[in-house]
Order: C-alpha cells, then sequence, then structure tokens
C-alpha cells in the first residue's frame, strides 16, 4: 500500500450509482414505494422534484370553518401536473444523501438536463466564484414521467403509502396570484455532502404587466438560488450546479388556491427498471427509459 493509498479519505467512493440504484427498489412491480416501507430493497432511495397548484371555488365552507374547501385545494395542487395523490406525505428535512439518488439526473437523466432557465438566471455567486444555474424543467417533467399523472398514471406511489417528503404548502384566498418554487443544489464531492433542496412559498403582487411579473418571478428564483449558496457557506459545502423553477396560479375572488412544492423519497417499481437490471438506469437517457418501459405503465396495461 502507497503513502497515497494511506492518505486517501476513504469515504471517496461511497457514492456510486450503479451500487446504489440495485438497493433502491420497490417490493412491488407497478407501484413506486415511500422510502423504508416494508419490503423495499437496500439501504437506497430515489428522489422526484415536483411543483403543483390549484384552487377551488368556496362549496364546503360554513361560518365555523374554511378547511374542507383548503383540502379540495391541496389536492387538485397534488394531481395538477406530476401526479402524487393517495399518499400520507411524512414532512422531512430537505437533503438527498450520499445513499440518494436523484430521477432524471443520476437516473434515466432527461435529455436536455442542463436547459438555460427562460428567465435569463445564469450563475449565482459565491466568493468570486460563480456556480452555473439552469431551468428545474427537465426534472420535474421527468418526475412527472415516471409517476404519471391523474388521467394516466405510470408507476405511481402505493395509494396510502407513507411517503417521506421534502416539501411545503401554501392556502390562499383570492384574490391572490400564489406560486410555489424550488433549487436543488448538486454538490462537488456527493461522498462527503448532500444535494440540497430549498423550497419557496408565496404571492406575487397583484395588477403587474407582463414585464413586472416576468421580473418578480427572477427575483424569486434569484433568492432561492442564493439560498442553496447561503446554507452551503454555512455547511462549509461548495456545490457544482444549481437546478430551479416554480409554479404559479391567479386565484380569484370568492376562491381559494393552494400552491405545494415536494421532493418525495422512494424506491423504484420493479417494472419501471428495464430489463430488471438496475445499473442500467444510470446509462440510458429518459427518452429511452421510456421506451423500454412504457407497455408496463399502469394505465398501458
Amino acid at each position: 500500500m502507497t503513502l497515497k493509498t494511506i492518505l486517501r479519505p476513504q469515504n471517496n467512493h461511497l457514492f456510486r450509482p450503479q451500487k446504489m440504484a440495485r438497493g433502491a427498489i420497490s417490493s412491488l412491480d407497478q407501484y413506486c414505494e415511500g422510502y423504508q416501507n416494508p419490503g423495499s430493497s437496500g439501504k437506497n432511495y430515489t428522489i422526484g422534484l415536483a411543483l403543483g397548484v390549484g384552487k377551488t371555488s368556496f362549496n364546503l365552507r360554513h361560518d365555523g370553518s374554511q378547511l374542507l374547501d383548503e383540502i379540495d385545494a391541496f389536492d387538485r395542487a397534488e394531481v395538477h401536473d406530476t401526479y402524487l395523490g393517495q399518499i400520507n406525505m411524512i414532512t422531512v428535512s430537505s437533503f438527498c444523501g450520499v445513499n440518494g439518488l436523484i430521477w432524471g439526473y443520476d437516473l434515466a437523466p432527461a435529455d436536455r438536463l442542463r436547459q438555460p432557465h427562460h428567465l435569463g438566471i445564469r450563475k449565482v455567486g459565491k466568493n468570486g466564484k460563480n456556480i452555473p444555474v439552469y431551468s428545474a424543467r427537465p426534472l420535474l417533467e421527468a418526475t412527472k414521467k415516471l409517476f404519471g399523472t391523474v388521467k394516466n398514471k405510470r408507476f405511481p406511489l402505493l395509494p396510502g403509502s407513507h411517503v417521506p417528503c421534502a416539501g411545503k404548502h401554501f392556502t390562499e384566498i383570492g384574490p391572490r396570484h400564489i406560486y410555489s418554487a424550488i433549487a436543488i443544489g448538486i454538490p462537488k464531492n456527493r461522498s462527503r455532502a448532500a444535494c440540497l433542496i430549498m423550497e419557496d412559498l408565496g404571492w406575487i403582487p397583484l395588477r403587474q404587466n407582463p414585464s413586472s411579473q416576468r421580473a418578480y418571478k427572477r427575483l424569486i428564483l434569484e433568492n432561492i438560488t442564493k439560498s442553496i449558496v447561503q446554507i452551503g457557506k454555512n455547511q462549509n459545502i461548495d456545490y457544482q450546479e444549481i437546478f430551479t423553477d416554480l409554479a404559479d396560479i391567479q386565484v380569484e375572488q370568492g376562491k381559494v388556491g393552494c400552491a405545494l412544492v415536494a421532493a418525495p423519497y422512494f424506491t423504484l417499481a420493479k417494472k419501471a427498471v428495464p430489463k430488471n437490471n438496475p445499473e442500467i438506469l444510470t446509462s440510458i437517457r429518459l427518452s429511452e427509459w421510456e421506451r423500454q418501459t412504457s407497455s408496463s405503465f399502469l394505465d398501458n396495461r
């Protein structure tokens, strides 16, 4: 053994996606399961990014409560885009650890993963360094392509299961323009640091012209990317790239709206693994994954 070998940190190779993929498989053929559900194999997990917004009229309130309408708005946000319905969300903190993989990034990477953001955010600074910033839309679409939608389910999370989620939600009575935003920072050394997920929810001032609204959305995303840098500074972690995006909705007078951010921690349905070979997921693009698994989608059977 050489001196170089002795001095090399022993955890340099903890992050090994091919090996980890084998330990992140559900016990079920058609359904993904929340991480650490009974029957799931191994100690690894996958995360997916999702944003949702929804609104409903006040149909169920009375003088003592408007909670039922708020629940309806939340449920609509859960199924607005990516299908996250019928699960028991368990809120956890916002890190994808050394034992975690990102769907659309590590597994079945999106075909155009590093897209410039349409709002023009390109970099965020840190001590004279510039960290590249990309749109999170490819990652959000990747999660949608895995779980499917409310009308076309693919490999959804098991109905009624308990699913840890990094996430938050926000309900507001109209008139309001509400949003949910997400950013994920990828550290330079994933054997020693976790990926960081940041969530933001709130409202955009009303009666803005399109140019002002665009500038305000850009401000929201600039702040959420800066928050990644700030947490990295607190933790002494360097991030090599950041992905970010938001979803928004106008909530009219007499309605209630909900904005949702969710990053579920789960294990992959067996049928979502082409040729029963988890390692292949680290080397094929999302479009090829779709081609190889489409016959097994839940609503295609």
